[in-house]
């Protein structure tokens, strides 16, 4: 399911950003990389100009009146605005950003063993 809440103390910061995972990535396989600023919106980071929140869960059970579910990433009393099924496709057209495209590939070329 696909629980769509309301956030109010999500905090809203800059619309640009230097993605996090890939920086973490490279410092860890001590690589040196141009990752450039990128929009917000074209990252996983939790910051959104806005307050509003996604979160895919697992039904458990659904009991009298009460939706069981496993693993939520939301505060306890959490206003959820709206609930969704989830359903799963894959899109043919996945595209990747030519710096992205460039990091993974040079990390390919490494000797990880």
């Amino acid at each position: 399911m696909v629980l769509i809440s309301y956030l109010p103390r999500a905090k809203s910061e800059s619309l640009q950003i230097k993605p996090l995972e890939p920086k973490i990535k490279a410092n860890n396989l001590k690589i040196e990389t141009n990752i450039p600023i990128v929009g917000i919106f074209s990252t996983c980071a939790p910051y959104r100009p806005n307050p509003i929140g996604l979160s895919v869960v697992k039904l458990l059970k659904i009991q009298d009146n009460t939706i069981i579910i496993d693993d939520c990433d939301l505060y306890n009393k959490t206003l959820i605005l709206d609930i969704k099924p989830y359903i799963y496709t894959v899109s043919e057209e996945v595209r990747i950003a030519e710096w992205r495209k460039r990091m993974l590939e040079y990390i390919r070329t490494l000797n990880l063993e």
